[in-house]
């Protein structure tokens, strides 16, 4: 994470046309709070995100995150305002029975941690990714409302430079030796594959910002259904660490057709939206 930091720096600096005063790299005083508590939140996020595939196989993790589908809706409904229709509502529903069913008589694989443990460390980081989005939005709106041109870079510079903290926090608590183990670190394949984690993160995060500022809560729900699927399919086969019995595979059923039909009734949800703003507009 901390490798972020210069190229997302570099990319603040170019967003500003190369402004050595470097004045654009303050934000606004009044949306400091928001911001630090939104970087220490997508530190955790990227914590506890990295531990849940650690302890966890690589298929029960990847399918467990669909269920931000819930935690971004509630977040969404109770902190921004955003509405759920009925099909939603549903499609909510729908998850949540997929995720009983998948999570009931798990063929989990304990060699790391116990089944109940594995289960928090999801649970915790799918709703850190929830609340990680919404001070995000509610940092950005703040800056909106101060009619300051803080933009995406800048935010994703000081997203990774004060996220790094909690991470480096734990790590030293969790693994003492850490810090004095990787200066060992020398096997040019793991700084190679390091670097291209790194770029690409580092596009992700490009794209996730630009999301945040358009789009609502509720609809980034269609990027992790982009991003975990293909996740799904390649660790599958890659890996085949799930042993999937019938049950197991009604309720990964369950999760991916909740989620796919969530995603486009919050797509219709946001046309209609647009459509009766530029009405709105026009009548004006």
């Amino acid at each position: 994470m901390a490798m972020s930091i210069i190229p997302s720096f570099l990319m603040a600096l170019a967003s500003n046309n190369f402004d050595f005063s470097l004045k654009w790299i303050i934000p606004p005083y009044k949306a400091m709070p928001r911001l630090v508590l939104s970087a220490i939140l997508y530190g955790g996020y990227m914590l506890s995100g990295n531990y849940g595939f650690y302890v966890s196989d690589l298929d029960f993790a990847v399918l467990f995150r669909l269920s931000v589908i819930i935690s971004s809706s509630l977040c969404g409904l109770i902190f921004l305002g955003e509405s759920l229709s009925f099909a939603s509502t549903l499609c909510i529903i729908l998850v949540l029975a997929g995720l009983v069913c998948l999570t009931s008589n798990f063929q989990w694989s304990t060699a790391k941690m116990p089944s109940i443990n594995q289960l928090i460390v999801q649970i915790i980081a799918v709703f850190t990714s929830s609340f990680t989005s919404v001070m995000l939005k509610l940092t950005m709106k703040t800056i909106d409302e101060l009619g300051y041109k803080t933009d995406q870079m800048t935010l994703l510079f000081w997203r990774y430079v004060l996220g790094c903290f909690p991470v480096l926090f734990a790590s030293v608590v969790i693994e003492p030796n850490t810090v004095s183990n990787f200066l060992l670190v020398t096997d040019k394949e793991f700084i190679i594959w390091t670097i291209i984690g790194v770029l690409l993160s580092g596009v992700y995060q490009i794209l996730n910002n630009v999301l945040h500022k358009w789009t609502a809560l509720v609809t980034l729900t269609i990027v992790a259904q982009m991003k975990f699927l293909p996740t799904l399919a390649i660790s599958h086969f890659l890996y085949s660490e799930t042993r999937w019995t019938t049950q197991q595979i009604v309720g990964a059923s369950l999760l991916i057709v909740g989620g796919v039909v969530y995603s486009l009734t919050r797509m219709d949800c946001n046309n209609n939206e647009q459509s009766n703003d530029a009405e709105k507009k026009e009548s004006v």
